[in-house]
Formats: C-alpha cells, structure tokens, sequence
C-alpha cells in the first residue's frame, strides 16, 4: 500500500510539474504576426533621453520599430546660455530569433536622424545603427530589455559613430 502511494505521489508531482514546464517554456506571445507595441526607455549616449517607442511585428521574427525622443532644457539646467535641445526619430528593422524561452534576442539596423542644439549651436546628424539587443519576457505582452549598437555616421563626418544603448519596457497588445 505504501509503495502504490508513494507512486501515485511521484506522478501526481511529475503531471504537475510537466505542466508548469509547459507554461514556462515556449516563445512569448507578444513574437508573432500582427502584434502592435508602445514602449519606453532610456537612451544613453552623449546625453541620457527619454525614448517613446513604437513597433509593428509583420511576421513572428520580423519588426519595424519607430523610436522617437524630445529633449528641452532651459536655464540652469541646459548645458549653454539659453536652452538646449534635441529630436531624435529613428525608425529601425528588428530580427528576433525564437529561442523557446522568455528571453528573446534580435539584431537591428536602422536610420537615425538626429537634430540638436547645444550651446547655442545646431547640428543635425544623419546615421545608420547596427547592434543587437535581447527583450525578457515577465509575461507574454511585457517585457523589459536592451541593446547596444554602433552608429555608421552619413552626413558631415562619413565613418564610425559613437556607441549607444537604450534599456527599455515595451507594452505590447
């Protein structure tokens, strides 16, 4: 008798967890065709900005990704007399490859254009980042994440750009 219920415990524990293993493995379902997302992150080059991000996934690997970033500062805070400014727009592709987990890595390319004023002088930069970048899924439509990328400069000074990272929470619905 001992012997039958110790083994029906075994497989009452083992059915139980074979379905936690299922619910944990697997790709999120925020990866797939037709899914919008709205995110938010901090972007970390010259200066730290805000980023609201915006992403369309056409396919379960494939995304376009839209990230925008407005930066005004005025008086003591800005870096030169007056204020000090930038616009960031910034549409990119994203590849995410499907791993089973909840961690899902990606590469991406992009363009950047890039418009600021830092004491009292505009510029405006023109750029394409490449990098990669991994999002962790907390549940099938959140997830937190970053990447890291370098910036192939196109306008003024042709050449390798400076390297930049964005952390990031994306929404997705």
């Amino acid at each position: 008798m001992k012997n039958i219920i110790l083994i029906l415990t075994l497989c009452g524990l083992g059915l139980f967890s074979s379905n936690a293993f299922a619910q944990t493995s697997g790709d999120p379902r925020a990866l797939s065709a037709g899914t919008t997302g709205l995110g938010f992150g901090i972007l970390a080059n010259d200066n730290p900005t805000g980023v609201v991000t915006g992403k369309f996934f056409f396919t379960d690997n494939l995304a376009l990704n839209m990230d925008f970033a407005l930066r005004i500062e005025r008086g003591e805070f800005a870096q030169g007399p007056g204020s000090d400014w930038a616009l960031l727009i910034s549409p990119s592709i994203q590849y995410y490859f499907h791993t089973g987990h909840a961690v899902s890595p990606f590469l991406f390319g992009g363009l950047t254009i890039l418009a600021f004023d830092t004491f009292g002088d505009s510029e405006s930069r023109i750029s394409i980042p490449l990098g990669a970048g991994a999002e962790y899924f907390i549940y099938d439509y959140f997830s937190i994440g970053g990447q890291m990328g370098i910036d192939i400069n196109l306008v003024d000074k042709f050449g390798l750009g400076t390297a930049s990272s964005l952390l990031f929470a994306n929404f997705y619905f």
